[in-house]
């Protein structure tokens, strides 16, 4: 399981001390979107018609970390384990001097990714992670055509990330529709699973949804923290938070539905503030971007829990809370 899945799961000891304590949801969530529209009727940037809005979603997600500095894509680990899942059988290590070679042998040592296969798919994943690496989208706006085949090589990596998260089923629909085993070749892949329509849709949500996450936290002090690893993370099952950014915990929200964040998402938020039990990113704040409505919400750490809660608590009480009920649950909680 991860935290996601005890929060929607009603017999899950998670999901009910994030009920027994955090229980203000409704009203919090109320507030959060009023603020999160941004005084918008409707999304500024609204899903393209024919579009698949969770790939296109998934997709924004890495265009955004894809940004933020030289050593992001080598951190698209689920991703190139999900292409493998794809794949047949093994094929053979990228060739020397390649950028797929440079790519395998670097991410170990970043993101702990196991190279267990090579098969067709799984080499398309490392050359496209080779070639967002040469685009360097972090060097500045790119020219419209490389942002083009940035926001097509993201469509890509999301598809491989289905994969990873959707089982079996998601597996067997990819390989309906993936080019034939025998291709190794990373445009052959591009052309089955990136939907053009879908390709419309990143273009136009995710200039904007870049320069207004820039224009928010850009000034933040550095290193950031991408898919940070949180000390309960692993009590959890897994606590994926996107970044932590000069103290602040920030969540991308994709939805274009007036809703976009509800309890759960308020509960996945708090997890991930409390998971960082030691204090290893001395988060002080927690904030919220709706990439679509082009609005952002923000709170401090202890106004957050107090907001849920009503209860006005320290966090490291919170966190020593927390951690005993993983333990007690014999999570493991650290």
């Amino acid at each position: 399981m991860s935290l996601t899945s005890h929060i929607r799961d009603p017999k899950s000891p998670v999901q009910n001390w994030f009920a027994s304590r955090l229980p203000n949801t409704r009203d919090s969530a109320a507030q959060a979107n009023l603020t999160l529209r941004a005084g918008h009727k409707g999304p500024r940037w609204a899903n393209t018609e024919g579009a698949h809005g969770p790939t296109v979603g998934t997709a924004a997600h890495f265009l955004l970390r894809a940004g933020l500095e030289p050593e992001a894509p080598y951190g698209f680990r689920t991703a190139v384990e999900g292409a493998g899942s794809l794949d047949a059988k093994p094929g053979d290590v990228p060739a020397a001097g390649s950028a797929a070679r440079a790519v395998f042998e670097a991410m170990p040592a970043i993101s702990g990714v196991s190279a267990a296969c090579f098969g067709p798919a799984h080499l398309a994943a490392l050359e496209a992670i080779g070639r967002i690496v040469e685009l360097a989208p972090w060097d500045g706006r790119l020219r419209d055509e490389d942002w083009r085949e940035l926001c097509a090589l993201c469509l890509l990596i999301a598809a491989f990330e289905q994969c990873y998260h959707g089982g079996a089923v998601v597996v067997r629909q990819m390989r309906a529709t993936r080019p034939a085993a025998r291709t190794r070749s990373l445009s052959d892949f591009r052309a089955a699973l990136v939907r053009p329509l879908d390709l419309e849709d990143l273009i136009k949500l995710g200039r904007g949804a870049v320069d207004a996450f820039l224009a928010q936290v850009g000034g933040r002090p550095r290193p950031w923290h991408l898919n940070p690893t949180l000390a309960q993370g692993a009590a959890l099952g897994g606590a994926d938070a996107d970044l932590i950014c000069g103290g602040l915990l920030v969540e991308w929200k994709s939805s274009a539905e007036t809703g976009i964040v509800g309890g759960t998402e308020l509960w996945q938020l708090a997890g991930y503030l409390l998971a960082d039990t030691p204090d290893e990113y001395r988060i002080r704040a927690v904030g919220v971007q709706a990439l679509r409505w082009d609005g952002w919400a923000t709170w401090s750490a202890d106004g957050y829990l107090e907001r849920l809660s009503g209860c006005d608590r320290s966090l490291p009480d919170w966190r020593a809370e927390f951690a005993d009920m993983l333990r007690q649950a014999n999570f493991g909680g650290r």
